[in-house]
C-alpha cells in the first residue's frame, strides 16, 4: 500500500500516539521543556526544508523530524488541556472548603433517584476566606429539588464541600474515577434541601444557552406528541441521545441484539441524516456552483441538528466528522474518505486530546472506517438477485462490516458479544432511519397539532415494534455471550488481526501471513501470562453496599 496520499493519517496517527504517551507518562517532560523541542524542531524543520531543500536525500530526514514535531505537539497538547495541573485547581487546594460558588454547564439529566448536572467552580470559601479556584465537578440533586429548572449558566452558592471521585473499591471494577477524569471532572457533590441558592441568573445566552433550550423544547415536543413511556424514551435516544427515561430491562434487550449504538446519538445517526440530504440535493450539484450549495446547506442542516440536540459531545464529534466530508467534495480533494476522517480527527483531538479515550469516540470512528473499508468487500460475497434480498443483505454487509472493525474495543470495554447481532440489525438499522427522520420532521410539523398528533402516533406504533423485536432476540438462547474478559494488549492483538487479515486479501502480500503468526504468537503468550497472573491464592473482601462479601481463591496447580 501507498502512503503518500495519505498524509492526514500519517499526521492523526503520530499526533494520537503523542496523546497516548502524554496520558500514561505525564511526569515524562515538563510544558516548558516540550515548549524547548518544539522551538528546537521546528527551527530545524525550517532550515531542512527552506535553507538547503535541494538535496533529495534530506526529504525522509524532513519527514522524520517533521513527525516528532507533531509526536511532541500531541503530548504537550494532553498537558494544556490537564486542568489539574492548574494551581489554582480545586483538586490542588489543601483546606477544607465550607462553601462553593459554581456555574451550571449543562442540561439536566434525570437519574433514578436525584438530577445530574455539570458544574464549574468559580470561587471557594475556607477559613482563611473566598478565593478564587477553579475546576468541573458533579453536581446531584434529590428528584424533590427544582434542578431541572436551572439554566445553562446560572451561578449557584452550595453550603458544603464537594468531595473527590472514589476510585474502584473491588477488583476489576469500572474505575470511574479514571473515566471522569478524561473529562477534567475530579469531584462531585451532593446538594441538600436547603443548602443552595441562585445567586446570578445566567447572563451569558451564547450558543450553549440556546443550544441547551432548544433541546429541553424537543423534549417536550417528542413528550406531548409521543405517548408510552418507553416509546417516548426511543424515541429522545434516537433523536436526540437523551438516555434518561430507558428503564434496565429495554436497555438489556438492546444489549442482547448489539442495538446499543442506536441509543446514543452517533455517527450512525449523523450519516443518515447526511445521505438523505445528499439524495435530496443531488439536482442541485447539476448547476454551477452546485457542490458547493449543497456543502453549505449540508453544514448548515446538520449543525442545526446539532443545536437541536443540545450540542452534546457525541453529535458535536459526529457533525464534526460529516462536515469535513461535506466539505471534502466541493474543494475538489483528491483525497480519499479515510484521509478525510483522519483530518476530522486529527481537528477534533487538537480541540481536546483526551477525547481519544472516550468510546463513543473510538467506536464512531472504527465505525464509520469499517463501513467505508469493509463494506464493499463483504457486500461482494453475494449477489442477490431479488431486490428485497439485495436490500437485506446491503443491511447485513454493514452490520458485519461495522461490528468487525469494533470488535477489539466492544469485547474490551464490555466484556460482551451479542450473537444474533445481524437478526438485530436488520429491524434496528432501518429502525433508526425511520425513527430518526420521523423525529425530525415531528419537530418541524409540531405547530400543527392535529398533523403531529398521526406522527407521533406513528412513531409510537414503530417504536413498539422495535422494542418488541428486540426482546425476542433477547430470549433466543445464547443471545449475549458474557462475561468476555480481554487485556489491553489481548485486544491490541484482535485489532492487528484483523488490520493484518484486512491487508493480505488487499494486498496478497506474504508479509501479512508472517505478521498474522507473529500477532498470534504475541497473543498466546499474553493469555498464558494473563491466566498464570490469577493462580496464586487471594482472599477478597469485597465492598456490597448494604451485605458483606468475601471470596477465597485458591492457588490452582500447574
Amino acid at each position: 500500500m501507498r502512503w503518500i496520499p495519505y498524509v492526514m493519517v500519517r499526521i492523526v496517527a503520530v499526533f494520537a500516539a503523542g496523546v497516548f504517551i502524554g496520558i500514561h507518562f505525564p511526569s515524562l517532560l515538563t510544558l516548558r521543556e516540550v515548549t524547548v523541542f518544539l522551538t528546537f524542531f521546528a527551527i530545524v524543520y525550517l532550515l531542512m526544508r527552506f535553507v538547503i531543500s535541494g538535496k533529495q536525500v534530506l526529504r525522509f530526514i524532513c519527514g522524520i523530524i517533521g513527525l516528532i514535531f507533531i509526536l511532541i505537539s500531541g503530548y504537550g497538547s494532553v498537558l494544556v488541556r490537564d486542568e489539574s495541573r492548574d494551581p489554582s485547581a480545586l483538586i490542588q487546594n489543601t483546606e477544607v472548603v465550607e462553601a462553593f460558588v459554581v456555574k451550571i454547564t449543562s442540561p439536566p439529566e434525570r437519574r433514578e433517584n436525584s438530577w445530574r448536572r455539570l458544574g464549574k467552580i468559580e470561587k471557594i470559601r475556607t477559613a482563611a476566606g473566598w478565593k478564587t479556584c477553579t475546576g468541573n465537578l458533579q453536581l446531584y440533586w434529590p428528584l424533590s429539588e427544582p434542578a431541572d429548572t436551572l439554566d445553562h449558566g446560572d451561578i449557584l452558592l452550595i453550603k458544603g464541600s464537594p468531595h473527590e471521585v472514589s476510585g474502584p473499591q473491588n477488583p476489576g471494577e469500572f474505575d470511574y474515577r479514571q473515566f471522569l477524569a478524561y473529562r477534567n471532572i475530579f469531584h462531585m457533590h451532593m446538594v441538600r434541601q436547603g443548602s443552595w441558592q441562585v445567586v446570578q441568573e445566567s447572563s451569558e445566552h451564547g450558543p450553549l444557552y440556546y443550544a441547551s433550550h432548544a433541546r429541553i423544547w424537543t423534549t417536550d415536543v417528542i413528550g406531548k406528541f409521543v405517548n408510552g413511556d418507553r416509546e417516548r424514551a426511543i424515541v429522545n435516544a434516537f433523536v436526540i441521545g437523551v438516555t434518561d427515561g430507558i428503564d434496565p430491562d429495554l436497555k438489556q434487550a438492546y444489549a442482547a441484539g448489539g442495538a446499543m449504538h442506536a441509543l446514543a446519538v452517533s455517527g450512525l445517526h449523523v450519516s443518515i441524516l447526511y445521505g438523505v440530504l445528499l439524495l435530496l440535493l443531488r439536482p442541485l450539484e447539476r448547476r454551477r456552483g452546485g457542490t458547493w450549495v449543497v456543502a453549505i446547506l449540508s453544514l448548515v442542516v446538520l449543525w442545526m441538528y446539532g443545536f437541536t440536540t443540545g450540542l452534546s459531545p457525541s453529535v458535536l464529534r459526529a457533525v464534526a466528522m460529516f462536515s469535513f466530508v461535506a466539505l471534502a467534495k466541493p474543494l475538489k480533494r483528491s483525497l480519499s474518505i479515510i484521509n478525510t476522517l483522519a483530518a476530522s480527527a486529527f481537528f477534533l483531538l487538537l480541540y481536546d486530546p483526551f477525547l481519544i479515550m472516550s468510546v463513543g469516540f473510538q467506536l464512531s470512528y472504527l465505525a464509520v472506517i469499517g463501513i467505508v473499508l469493509l463494506y464493499r468487500p463483504v457486500y461482494n460475497l453475494l449477489e442477490p438477485r431479488w431486490v428485497l434480498a439485495d436490500w437485506i443483505w446491503q443491511i447485513t454487509a454493514v452490520s458485519i462490516a461495522a461490528q468487525i472493525a469494533t470488535l477489539p474495543v466492544t469485547l474490551y470495554y464490555f466484556h460482551q458479544f451479542p450473537l444474533y447481532f445481524l437478526l438485530a440489525n436488520l429491524v434496528v438499522i432501518p429502525g433508526s432511519f425511520v425513527i430518526l427522520l420521523g423525529g425530525i420532521l415531528l419537530l418541524v410539523i409540531s405547530p400543527f397539532s392535529w398533523l403531529a398528533g398521526w406522527l407521533g402516533k406513528g412513531l409510537h406504533l414503530l417504536v413498539y415494534i422495535l422494542n418488541e423485536s428486540l426482546f425476542l432476540v433477547e430470549q433466543l438462547p445464547l443471545s449475549l455471550i458474557q462475561p468476555i474478559h480481554l487485556t489491553s494488549d489481548q485486544a491490541i492483538c484482535i485489532a492487528s488481526v484483523i488490520v493484518a487479515i484486512y491487508l493480505l486479501l488487499k494486498s496478497r502480500d506474504f508479509i501479512w501471513v508472517a505478521s498474522l503468526v507473529a500477532i498470534a504468537l504475541l497473543f498466546s503468550a499474553e493469555a498464558w501470562l494473563a491466566n498464570n497472573r490469577g493462580r496464586s491464592a487471594r482472599f477478597i473482601v469485597y465492598r456490597v453496599p448494604s451485605m458483606g462479601a468475601v471470596e477465597w481463591c485458591r492457588e490452582r496447580s500447574s
